[in-house]
């Protein structure tokens, strides 16, 4: 099983690959935008995270919640068509360094299969957050 921080740099780098080799050559299927010169895929984020298992673990709550919170910020950042720069950077870094590792020491310190799943389950949504943000970024500096 790959770890959390594993999955993000997985994401990371196959868009650094796309970015370097030609992105539309490299994208995964889905809708395609235009912005620029260069095509970017459309993705749709959920409003929400995954909810925590119901095992009412106040830790995983209290984790739930600052996840949750970083996560809407950074997508209402991707929605806003064409972001600050800055903005783009700051959510990156955030998720990087802050909410990616949050849920690694989550998952990392419980035995209990359903909080590792969940754990997963938001790991790939901040994946897909993180190309989200990693796009815009791109567009924001090629156009």
């Amino acid at each position: 099983m790959r770890s959390l921080s594993q999955t993000l740099r997985g994401q990371r780098a196959r868009f650094y690959m796309m970015k370097r080799t030609g992105i539309t050559g490299l994208l995964s299927p889905g809708r395609r935008v235009v912005i620029g010169t260069v095509v970017l895929p459309s993705m749709v984020l959920p409003s929400i995270l995954p909810p925590p298992p119901h095992l009412h673990e106040p830790d995983v709550l209290q984790a739930h919640t600052i996840l949750q919170n970083g996560y809407i910020a950074a997508r209402d950042v991707v929605n806003l068509g064409r972001p600050d720069v800055h903005q783009v950077h700051y959510h990156q870094e955030r998720v990087q360094s802050e909410l990616v590792p949050l849920l690694d020491a989550i998952a990392t310190s419980t035995s209990n299969a359903a909080i590792v799943s969940w754990c997963c389950a938001v790991a790939a949504s901040f994946a897909d957050l993180y190309n989200c943000l990693a796009q815009c970024e791109t567009s924001v500096q090629w156009v």
